[in-house]
């Protein structure tokens, strides 16, 4: 009985380490949060600040799983403050950059190889009327999903967003251009996120697996049969 016990947990143990070699995912995410507006601004918890005299920022340091020496710079060139609200991403979306109608790019240098979403926060709450924006290119990466032309509401302190996932190629600067149509660009900030890879089984790591498996069902079968 001590015998079947100790083989019980052996076989417990060596499964569950040939469960972790498969399914564990060494790959992990980068995220860059930025928070725009004029010079004294209140920055939210954790974001990176850029204001009207920041220029192009180097955002490197605390983002090694994104890349090494990030540059971020924009055509945006009007901050506005629009003082104090309340809420969970307020410090985000009461200041702004601002971009008249026509092209405003963000550009990304740097970035390491792999899948990226850009959220981008678009808020103007003392304002009551809308901004329509486009986000019409991906220069230097395969763009796997762009919205298409948007209203972006004014006139609320609820967080208005846009999406777009694209794949940057880990060479090529990443230049993402909207065209406003109507009044202009509205940017309180942006996230920039990499997706972590799925971890793929190795054939020799399922192999091992597969034995694995075979020897516990050999063992148990043996189990069985009466002493």
């Amino acid at each position: 009985m001590i015998i079947r016990l100790m083989l019980s947990q052996v076989r417990t143990g060596i499964f569950a380490m040939l469960m972790l070699a498969v399914f564990t995912n060494p790959a992990f995410g980068g995220l860059i949060q930025v928070d725009m507006g004029a010079t004294g601004q209140d920055v939210q918890a954790g974001w990176f600040p850029l204001t009207e005299s920041g220029g192009p920022v180097a955002i490197a340091a605390d983002f090694a799983a994104v890349g090494t020496d990030i540059i971020f710079s924009s055509t945006l060139d009007e901050f506005q403050d629009r003082g104090n609200i309340a809420g969970p991403l307020a410090d985000v979306i009461e200041d702004f950059a601002f971009e008249r109608p026509g092209p405003t790019s963000l550009t990304f240098s740097n970035l390491a190889a792999g899948l990226y979403t850009l959220t981008g926060y678009h808020n103007d709450f003392s304002f009551p009327g809308q901004f329509r924006f486009s986000a019409t290119a991906v220069n230097g990466a395969l763009a796997s999903d762009i919205l298409g032309a948007q209203d972006i509401i004014s006139g609320t302190t609820t967080p208005v967003t846009s999406v777009i996932t694209f794949t940057a190629d880990g060479s090529t600067d990443v230049d993402v251009v909207y065209t406003a149509t109507r009044l202009g660009s509205v940017f309180n900030g942006f996230e920039l996120e990499r997706i972590p890879a799925t971890a793929v089984p190795e054939p020799t790591t399922l192999a091992l697996l597969g034995l694995g498996l075979a020897g516990i069902r050999f063992c148990r079968r043996r189990n069985r049969r009466p002493v």
